[in-house]
């Protein structure tokens, strides 16, 4: 039987994984037009009030790929109602571009269902995306098994798959960080690691704590590079991220007072009545869909590290057994005989 190549099976798995992705996230999505709730509507109205020339709300998550994405729509709306809508004769041709403007924000802060399914499809897109990249660095990285294992994870876990059909600003920043990190990862040349510098650096300005990838980036990065040039490496990475963050979210620096403020009152600021400690949150955390997925991590990296060490010893004994045979005996030995003929 002819054996099917590792390219075939490996590009076969990484569409697959994609596909797979899409599914999932598509499935989960009851609605798109449906009003968002909760704090969705907080993150849809950071790009209307972007243009309107305010501050966004969220400033502090900063939450830039929803904000951008949405004052982009809503600015070519307004482009549109400017350009073919029908406006009031008496008015100066100076207030019609901001006639058209209120008339597009009366309508999208009347109803967010449009901007909502603007995002949850940019998010799943992105999303099944992300998946199969992880699936490309797997194989690169690892064979096809590698590309089975990573782009699974990626596609299948609860977390990804839930928050890709919310307009929160999860989805899009772990997408963003998932794609910086097959960039850095699988990268096979300098050009490669600058694209996940962008792309770290634009999943911190969706979400901060994104910035806790940069240790992982930049150790690989110093561990792809020459001995001489692997602290200029990491400062160029580094720096491209931040400008790349700068860029995204300026609103961050100039509330960065009050940005930290808000992070250190949210994340560390003990409440008297508060019942929810550290073991409450691990629980929470392993139980809501992180412990299997962890689980099945902690396991593959054992059992491929043993898997791995045994395939090298069993490919050394084959050699030694080779070296070893009749045909290639030392002289005296038992395949001297062949020898000497």
């Amino acid at each position: 039987m002819e054996r099917v190549p590792h390219a075939r099976i490996a590009g076969t798995v990484i569409v697959g994984v994609g596909i797979l992705a899409l599914i999932l996230r598509l499935l989960l999505i009851t609605d798109l037009t449906s009003t968002p709730e909760s704090d969705e509507v907080g993150y849809l109205s950071d790009g209307l009030l972007l243009l309107e020339g305010l501050a966004p709300g969220y400033k502090h998550v900063p939450s830039a790929a929803i904000t951008w994405l949405v004052a982009l729509y809503a600015g070519l709306q307004t482009g549109v109602a400017w350009l073919f809508g029908t406006a009031d004769p008496s008015m100066p041709p100076l207030l019609k571009p901001l006639a058209a403007m209120e008339r597009v924000l009366f309508g999208d802060y009347a109803d967010f269902g449009n901007l909502r399914l603007l995002i949850v499809g940019l998010q799943t897109a992105l999303g099944s995306l992300a998946a199969a990249g992880i699936a490309w660095m797997g194989n690169r990285i690892a064979g096809w098994r590698g590309a089975l294992a990573g782009g699974l994870l990626a596609a299948a876990l609860p977390l990804f798959v839930e928050y890709a059909a919310q307009t929160r600003s999860y989805s899009f920043a772990w997408s963003l960080a998932l794609l910086s990190f097959v960039g850095v990862f699988a990268a096979a040349n300098r050009r490669a690691a600058i694209i996940g510098a962008i792309f770290i650096g634009l999943a911190i300005a969706t979400r901060v704590e994104m910035a806790l990838c940069l240790p992982v980036l930049l150790l690989e990065i110093a561990a792809i590079e020459p001995r001489g040039r692997r602290l200029r490496a990491a400062a160029t990475f580094l720096g491209i991220a931040i400008v790349c963050f700068c860029l995204a979210a300026p609103w961050y620096l100039t509330s960065l007072a009050g940005n930290l403020r808000q992070i250190l009152d949210v994340r560390f600021l003990v409440v008297a009545d508060a019942r929810t400690g550290p073991g409450e949150v691990v629980r929470s955390l392993l139980w809501g869909g992180l412990g299997l997925p962890l689980l099945v991590t902690i396991l593959a990296l054992a059992i491929g590290g043993a898997a791995r060490r045994t395939w090298r010893s069993v490919r050394a004994a084959r050699r030694n057994a080779r070296g070893s045979s009749p045909g290639t005996a030392l002289p005296g030995g038992p395949g001297a005989r062949s020898g000497r003929s």
